[in-house]
């Protein structure tokens, strides 16, 4: 439900962005009002297709047993590790730069997440963060922090 909330707020924004601050006679291919109104789609789309598959997956009779106990409190531990591995990740951008917090980052979430094994987890972890440096970096020409090391 968040993210279909945060996913209209993004199209708001893009919108807004649109209508807005965009001059008419610029044109940029992805610019912040593009890109915020993708990021909304996407995570609109994710919180349906959610929703739908919860649904399915879980009877109705057994929907208000499912809440009760430890499941509760083991989403609110999962819940409280990833707002601290965000906190650690937005420390650590600046001072080690993006390619060496990204790898951390994503090893810490996937773990977070269920991923069972630290090299199965970093693996995974330098895939996604070489897929994004490619992307951003290099496709669509972000600058993405060095940090002290330069990579």
């Amino acid at each position: 439900m968040l993210f279909l909330i945060i996913g209209l707020v993004n199209i708001a924004e893009g919108l807004r962005l649109t209508l807005t601050v965009r001059q008419p006679g610029i044109y940029d291919v992805v610019g912040p009002d593009r890109y915020s109104f993708i990021v909304g789609l996407a995570l609109i789309t994710a919180a349906i297709i959610y929703l739908f598959a919860q649904r399915r997956q879980t009877p109705i009779g057994k929907r208000r047993e499912s809440n009760e106990g430890t499941g509760e409190r083991s989403g609110l531990v999962k819940v409280v590790g990833i707002v601290g591995i965000l906190s650690l990740y937005a420390i650590l951008i600046p001072t080690i730069g993006y390619f060496l917090a990204s790898i951390v980052f994503f090893s810490l979430i996937l773990k977070t997440l269920g991923v069972s094994s630290w090299i199965l987890s970093v693996i995974l972890s330098v895939g996604i963060t070489l897929i994004y440096q490619l992307t951003f970096g290099y496709l669509l020409g972000v600058v993405l922090p060095k940090g002290f090391l330069g990579l």
